[in-house]
């Protein structure tokens, strides 16, 4: 992975593509949160069979029973961590 600095990201992938700097906070509130962590542990507890972290990936293995789900977590947490990527 090549790091091409800019504007003070840590990689290419997190440097800003036009003059805005992307928010790298979670924009959910304290109650939403609490609720989005509960549905990640309970989607995990039934489906996550592996997961594998590199420097600035997690790698996560579900069922493919959990397709529907795990695409719902994707869309939903892109909404509020805009500054994450997500590849299925």
């Amino acid at each position: 992975m090549t790091n091409n600095n800019q504007a003070g990201a840590c990689c290419s992938s997190c440097a800003a593509t036009d003059d805005a700097a992307l928010a790298i906070a979670c924009t959910l509130g304290g109650s939403d949160r609490k609720d989005r962590v509960a549905g990640i542990r309970d989607l995990a507890s039934r489906h996550l069979l592996s997961s594998r972290r590199d420097p600035l990936t997690l790698h996560l293995t579900y069922t493919a029973a959990a397709l529907p789900e795990v695409r719902n977590l994707v869309a939903q947490e892109a909404d509020c961590c805009a500054f994450l990527d997500f590849d299925i």
